[in-house]
């Protein structure tokens, strides 16, 4: 509760290994007609640099999210209305997976003097094991998580969530896979002809199956080729255009080299397989016949 987190936040204080004691105070406000996330916090320089925020902020200057910022059709400079008076924007913030815009202003702010219920208090802690089970023995009314296990949990439900995802894009490479096949098959069929011609000039059987091969692969180049430069533009819309007007905040589109060599190698490997791979009972009483 909220006197138990009052009471750690002054005991922390006191105590050894504890090098920093943050206590994030939360409130429902509304503004300007839309509800908002009032956090109330100390921001110093190592809570300022989790916004991307540095310099001093003034007393009536508050963070605002980003998705804030759109819904109030607002920009960084601007001012929000509240009914204690105008709050200054003094910057953005990214704020992924929230449900509600969030705003953030410091202790020494007038907003911070209304009886908001501490909700939170993060330590920095020189050894986190045995501080949290020294913690825990004094405080048994209060749940303790360490950082690294709130992490962890956050990417284990990332990929739970986008495990869908995996399984679209290993459909849409087998479909892709299965394109390239029709399309080689096609191109083989348009020259059987021809293959009968270059079988009577004494065109082996294997230097028939590595043009089937060449023409798998140059496939697959055309395809990668064209592929990539779509990719990038699909992925800038989803990030810059789509997930802003979607849920308010942008993400950054950063290119990872595994993230574009994995589609490559599997691209090339399923267009050589394809080119190589004849099916049919044309295809193969040719094979049969060379």
């Amino acid at each position: 509760d909220s006197l138990a987190l009052r009471e750690l936040t002054d005991t922390a204080k006191t105590l050894s290994g504890v090098k920093r004691v943050q206590p994030y105070a939360v409130a429902q406000e509304r503004i300007q007609g839309m509800p908002v996330e009032l956090v109330v916090t100390r921001l110093d320089a190592i809570e300022q640099a989790r916004y991307g925020f540095a310099g001093h902020l003034e007393a009536d200057a508050v963070l605002l999210s980003e998705q804030g910022l759109r819904a109030l059709g607002l920009n960084v400079g601007g001012h929000v209305q509240h009914p204690s008076g105008d709050l200054r924007i003094a910057a953005k913030f990214s704020s992924f997976g929230d449900v509600m815009p969030r705003l953030i202003v410091d202790l020494d702010h007038p907003l911070a003097a209304s009886g908001i219920r501490l909700e939170s208090v993060s330590l920095n802690v020189t050894d986190p094991q045995t501080q949290l089970a020294m913690l825990q023995s004094r405080h048994a009314n209060l749940e303790f998580q360490l950082q690294s296990d709130i992490r962890q949990q956050a990417l284990l439900t990332f990929d739970r969530t986008f495990t869908i995802t995996t399984v679209l894009i290993v459909l849409a490479m087998l479909v892709g896979a299965i394109g390239v096949y029709v399309a080689v098959t096609t191109l083989r069929l348009n020259r059987r002809f021809g293959e009968r011609l270059m079988e009577n000039l004494g065109i082996s059987y294997w230097e028939t199956r590595g043009m089937d091969f060449a023409l798998g692969m140059g496939v697959g180049l055309v395809a990668v080729v064209l592929a990539l430069p779509l990719g990038l533009a699909f992925g800038w819309v989803l990030c810059s255009v789509v997930n802003p007007r979607a849920f308010g905040w942008t993400v950054t589109l950063q290119l990872s080299p595994l993230a574009v060599l994995w589609p490559i190698f599997w691209g090339l490997l399923a267009a050589a397989v394809a080119g190589v791979v004849r099916l049919g009972r044309g295809e193969l009483a040719l094979a049969r016949v060379s």
